[in-house]
């Protein structure tokens, strides 16, 4: 998917730099790795050498991809998920974020996990603080950002 030149500027992109620095090397490699589609999953895997296997080796699925490990079902994965998505609400609530935001966050992560074409569903009462998360839930869903969302929760 490609981004429009107005929503690639409208990235705060200092602020994006400064929470990455704050990574480790080895989570900026995979974080760099799963935005760009190069996470070493079966499909790519098997892209760079045709005789490695192309499935997961959990589910035994074919073409496993980057999205496919995220969204996996099983109840072991399911369960970490379930914790990061614990994990990140805390986070939220210790840095004081409005509940309003908290909550679309939380909710564009279930639905995305849920459904990869998930579309989140925008507020109604357009109180200040609500326009602006508006326009946020509507930036996240234009540019299919909640699967880029999620691997900032490891």
């Amino acid at each position: 998917m490609q981004w429009e030149v107005s929503t690639f500027k409208a990235v705060h992109w200092d602020s994006y730099y400064r929470a990455f620095k704050k990574r480790d090397v080895n989570s900026q490699t995979r974080l760099l790795k799963y935005i760009s589609g190069w996470l070493p999953v079966g499909h790519i895997r098997q892209r760079i050498d045709p005789d490695k296997p192309d499935f997961c080796p959990s589910c035994h699925g074919r073409d496993e991809t980057s999205s496919h490990i995220m969204r996996y079902r099983e109840h072991k994965h399911l369960n970490l998920f379930n914790l990061q998505i614990s994990e990140i609400r805390e986070h939220l609530e210790k840095c004081k974020t409005l509940a309003s935001i908290t909550e679309s966050l939380i909710s564009g992560l279930r639905g995305w996990h849920q459904n990869p074409n998930y579309q989140q569903q925008l507020p109604n009462r357009l109180t200040t603080v609500l326009r602006s998360l508006r326009k946020a839930v509507l930036d996240q869903n234009n540019i299919e950002g909640w699967p880029l969302f999620r691997p900032h929760l490891h």
